[in-house]
């Protein structure tokens, strides 16, 4: 018993610790968007197009930056941006980040509520 209890609280600790953050998923998310915008910039003729085309796509970029969300429980985050009013769902853990459905946001968001009571609750334990 202690040992997993052990290793319950070693995993945690390591998950909060490589918990991503807002400017790691920013960066993350920029580079994803860089991609798209050289496809399009690829698809583009002209020297005046490709000028207004990659001013469009830098505005894209900011605007996609700035609907950014996120939520932080601790040992892993959930993060919600929305481009062009498409919606897209984050889960960033281990310094990593997967696209996630809506479903599934729900989900974790409930069992991240409950790890936060649970987390709560052992460190009362510990402080008695």
């Amino acid at each position: 018993m202690k040992k997993t209890l052990i290793i319950i609280i070693l995993l945690g600790a390591l998950m909060y610790a490589t918990n991503p953050t807002q400017v790691e998923f920013e960066a993350y998310y920029s580079s994803k968007i860089e991609k798209i915008i050289e496809v399009e910039q690829e698809k583009s003729d002209g020297f005046f197009s490709k000028i207004s085309s990659n001013m469009k796509n830098r505005a894209k970029k900011v605007s996609a930056l700035n609907t950014v969300e996120r939520k932080d429980y601790f040992i892993f985050s959930l993060y919600n941006a929305n481009v062009l009013g498409t919606k897209v769902n984050y889960i960033g853990v281990f310094k990593k980040f997967f696209v996630i459905s809506d479903s599934i946001e729900e989900k974790i968001s409930e069992a991240g509520d409950d790890i936060k009571r649970e987390l709560k609750k052992l460190e009362e334990e510990l402080n008695n």
